[in-house]
């Protein structure tokens, strides 16, 4: 509340003074808006990072311990972590597991980030600590590899800290790699981090970590052809030759990993390699290479994305057939008939020809807009059965391939429907005309064969009395 008394005897600033003292303010806080952003990187990432700390870290004397901390950040409030699966591995190379001649992992400790969380799962150098087992097919269980489970039935937690620290038993050198090993689990390719309902976070960035003197390892890398790639195609993969190799040395195995979500890991070794993809293969890929030179060294692991995309294809067809009714139809009722019909290509396509045939009518639809790939459109087709005898009848409906369509499997579906005699009063079951007609005939024969045995008795009868005579 302004108060009088307090400005009584007291010259009030001039409105030009007040001006000036307003803009300097704005001015302010511009420059601290501007000191703020300036510090954000610009290539900050939105999604969870995992991350070794520190990064780097020389050479320990053999014997002595070594601690790394696996850090995360960038949790999110509104989608908390509430667990995790991750797999910790040294010197990853697939098939040559010598990690243990740099660095002995020897214990886990959790970190605070998460409270209230439960380890379920700790293996440590292939052994089991807790939980059900290790070494599950698919899984980097085994020498040098840390894995841990961790579920949280409290809250989860968001934003940045430790997830747990590995200690580890200095053995050799020259020098080795932190990486976050891959598992292929139902949940998808490790490292996998949880929200609330057990769901694996999407997006999740992995940052390695060095051990030692990394300036030896010699480099990888590659290239790959053809560049765009679809379903079925063959992929040539050629890794880049190593001119800077330290110290003279040499690339002598080549050691690649291609992976795509849950799927089972293909492992390839050479310097030149192909993988023929299959039909149903689109999507995102990984491939990793893996190098290591006549010293035993391996390199840092260098992975692509690698697109395959879906096989350009025209193919339409029906996806369902249906009627409002099948049997024990009266004649006279209004049958209506579903046809849906489906884009299974990958290009839109337009002016689809829908027919239905039952009896000796066909139906055909008005053309109809796109259809886009994926998606389907109904067409409804309705059949007044009045004047139709009882009987069985079989529906057709087709769609024209369109062009360039090569797989015509699904362009026709058939049904059955079945139109009956009226039930007469009192009646049980209502009959077609060959029912009837073949009840009546069966009928009429059990009639004569009852007639013919009555007259064969009393014939018998009729001749012993009169041998009797």
């Amino acid at each position: 509340m302004f108060d009088s008394n307090r400005c009584t005897g007291e010259k009030m600033p001039s409105l030009r003074t007040a001006r000036l003292l307003g803009v300097l303010l704005v001015s302010l806080s511009i420059f601290s808006l501007a000191a703020i952003r300036s510090t954000v990187p610009a290539h900050a990432l939105s999604g969870p990072i995992l991350s070794f700390n520190p990064a780097s870290q020389p050479l320990a004397s053999a014997g002595g311990k070594v601690s790394v901390k696996v850090n995360v950040t960038n949790i999110s409030h509104e989608n908390p972590l509430f667990g995790w699966t991750i797999y910790v591995d040294t010197n990853a190379v697939p098939g040559q597991r010598n990690e243990n001649s740099i660095l002995d992992p020897i214990d886990l400790t959790l970190g605070s980030f998460l409270q209230g969380a439960t380890q379920e799962v700790l293996c440590i150098d292939g052994r089991v600590l807790v939980g059900p087992g290790c070494g599950n097919a698919n899984t980097p269980d085994g020498p040098g590899v840390v894995h841990t489970e961790v579920y949280s039935a409290g809250g989860g937690d968001f934003g940045n800290g430790t997830l747990f620290t590995i200690t580890y038993k200095a053995v050799g050198g020259p020098y080795t790699f932190f990486t976050f090993a891959q598992a292929f689990t139902s949940d998808g390719n490790t490292p996998l981090l949880f929200d609330q309902l057990g769901h694996p976070m999407p997006g999740v960035t992995v940052i390695g970590g060095d051990y030692g003197d990394v300036s030896q390892a010699p480099k990888a890398g590659f290239e790959w052809a053809p560049k765009l790639i679809f379903e079925a195609d063959m992929a040539n993969f050629t890794a880049k030759v190593n001119s800077t190799t330290p110290g003279g040395t040499r690339i002598v195995d080549y050691n690649w990993t291609l992976t795509q979500g849950s799927k089972s890991a293909v492992y390839l070794t050479g310097v030149n390699v192909t993988y023929h993809f299959g039909p149903v293969d689109a999507g995102n890929w990984t491939m990793t290479l893996i190098v290591v030179n006549n010293l035993g060294h391996p390199s840092r692991q260098h992975s692509e994305t690698i697109v395959v995309h879906e096989k350009p294809a025209h193919d339409i067809g029906i996806s369902s057939f249906s009627s409002s009714l099948f049997d024990n139809i009266l004649a006279g009722t209004i049958i209506t008939f579903n046809v849906n019909v489906q884009n299974f290509g990958t290009h839109p396509e337009n002016r689809l020809n829908v027919t239905l045939a039952v009896a000796d009518k066909t139906f055909q639809a008005h053309p109809s807009g796109v259809l886009a790939p994926k998606l389907q459109e109904a067409f409804i087709f309705t059949w007044n059965t009045t004047g139709y005898p009882p009987d069985t009848y079989s529906a057709h409906a087709h769609v024209d391939p369109v062009v360039n369509q090569t797989d015509t499997t699904r362009i026709d579906e058939y049904f059955t429907v079945r139109i009956i005699y009226p039930l007469l009063p009192g009646a049980l079951l209502s009959l077609n005309i060959t029912q009837f007609s073949g009840i009546v005939i069966l009928s009429l024969l059990a009639v004569s064969f009852v007639v013919y045995l009555v007259r064969r008795g009393r014939n018998r009868r009729l001749l012993a009395n009169q041998e009797l005579v």
